[in-house]
């Protein structure tokens, strides 16, 4: 049986979903709000490939480096920057 979108960032990052809400979702990018028992959090993804967002996910953390805000992505319990659902790097 495959698991939900919030129940398997649930398990990955060791968060208990409390609420959450479609922020964005359409067929270019899907964006989620979760309030957690530690703290509300962004689940996104772009339908792109991994590929790609992984190297957004870079040039993010130059940027970051280089002093702009950026919110800094959070990795799961095992270290990874992301989780996969359906094909798709949330």
């Amino acid at each position: 049986m495959k698991k939900s979108l919030l129940s398997l960032a649930a398990e990955k990052y060791q968060l208990t979903v409390r609420k959450h809400s479609y922020i964005h979702d359409t067929e270019k990018t899907r964006v989620l709000s979760l309030e957690t028992n530690q703290g509300k959090f962004i689940l996104k993804t772009l339908y792109k490939p991994l590929s790609r967002q992984l190297f957004i996910l870079e040039a993010e953390n130059y940027l970051i480096k280089k002093g702009v805000h950026i919110p800094k992505t959070i990795s799961t319990h095992g270290g990874n920057p992301y989780i996969m659902w359906e094909g798709h790097p949330y």
